[in-house]
């Protein structure tokens, strides 16, 4: 890969990681908002499930975005370098 190409993907990644993080933030205020978990004394499961399997498909596409940033980071560094 070329530096360039490198350096569009690092700028690609960060949006979309930024994204990400938007989306995980406000889908959390607007589920604890709606949900019936905090409000009524009882447990509800099917509220709790939605709300951990919408976290943690945010949390896994974060994570992965992540990952790829900061190993295309390494990669313009050893580009760089060499």
């Amino acid at each position: 890969m070329q530096n360039n190409a490198v350096t569009a993907l690092i700028k690609m990644n960060t949006f979309a990681v930024l994204l990400c993080s938007v989306l995980l933030v406000l889908g959390n205020l607007g589920l604890t908002s709606s949900l019936p978990i905090f409000v009524m004394g009882k447990f509800d499961i099917i509220h709790a499930g939605f709300f951990l399997a919408f976290n943690g498909m945010f949390l896994a596409t974060l994570g992965g975005l992540l990952y790829g940033r900061n190993k295309a980071v390494h990669t313009l560094k050893h580009l760089a370098a060499a």
